[in-house]
């Protein structure tokens, strides 16, 4: 065969001289972001939410005897519990108003409280299947669990609302202010859920830390008894409790009952406060939670 001849290429003269002097490949190095998420994502990631919701609450009650009844046994339990041991043997004054209608409105708070909490401080590391194998919004982890508890919040709402003239109150302009009570509640939960989550996928001693916080958080708000029994020093660490302002405009919205200003603005502090930390917080780890999760 009569041997190739031709010009070589002048790119391809540096690689055929000596075996150096060739040109190095370009190097392309990823870093994670600092952060790529925005406070206007919490509204986009609402449909992927409700997905994650929906499965939720069906793998939750599958195989459970009872099944969603569950979400009102809770709530009605514990508030047979206060009123018997408050209501009737300790006999708390609730300034005028029955006890088991005091009681609910408080327990319709504690009880969205306690479950978004719990289950949203493990939703990222109860999903890192999802997380490890598709593009997901993260922020969709959180939204979905708080979606999750709209069935018990709405019974609860229902129930206190029917409540009211049954015992022989009638419900007044007030409550308008439901529906902004209902926010500010879901926006304190969503300030406290971001960093617990966030923290989570690190340090998974948080998940077991949250209950023990509960067990102390019940008693230290104004769920079973009103902030006007308890003692002036330890009353005023009680107003501090972010959640105890929120419990006072539930009531007042509800009951029409006089609520502790301090306990409303440290409330509306605590949550604009938590707000911009847990945001920052999240924000800034949720790049890496596919690699610590």
């Amino acid at each position: 065969m009569a041997p190739v001849t031709g010009a070589t290429s002048g790119a391809a003269e540096p690689e055929l001289r000596a075996g150096h002097g060739r040109t190095p490949l370009p190097v392309r190095v990823t870093t994670p972001t600092a952060r790529r998420i925005r406070p206007r994502d919490v509204f986009g990631t609402l449909p992927m939410a409700t997905v994650l919701a929906l499965r939720d609450f069906q793998s939750r009650y599958k195989q459970s005897l009872l099944g969603p009844i569950w979400l009102i046994v809770q709530p009605l339990t514990m508030l047979a519990g206060f009123t018997i041991v408050f209501g009737s043997v300790a006999k708390v004054g609730t300034e005028g108003i029955p006890y088991a209608l005091f009681a609910v409105v408080g327990i319709a708070v504690w009880t969205t409280f306690q479950s978004s909490v719990l289950y949203g401080t493990r939703s990222i590391v109860a999903n890192k299947g999802i997380l490890s194998s598709m593009p997901v919004p993260r922020l969709s982890f959180i939204s979905g669990t708080m979606l999750g508890t709209l069935p018990q919040f709405v019974f609860m709402v229902v129930l206190a609302i029917a409540a009211v003239p049954v015992a022989g109150r009638s419900l007044g302009p007030q409550l308008l202010l439901l529906p902004l009570c209902s926010l500010w509640l879901f926006a304190l939960l969503y300030a406290i859920i971001m960093p617990l989550a966030a923290w989570h996928t690190r340090y998974r001693d948080v998940g077991s830390v949250v209950p023990f916080m509960f067990q102390a958080g019940l008693f230290l708000s104004p769920i079973a008894y009103p902030l006007s029994q308890v003692p002036e020093g330890l009353r005023t660490i009680m107003e501090l409790n972010p959640l105890s302002g929120v419990v006072e405009a539930w009531r007042y919205a509800l009951l029409g009952s006089e609520p502790s200003l301090l306990a409303l603005a440290s409330a509306a502090v605590w949550t604009l406060l938590l707000l911009v930390g847990g945001w920052t917080i999240f924000s800034r780890a949720e790049p890496r939670f596919a690699d610590v999760v």
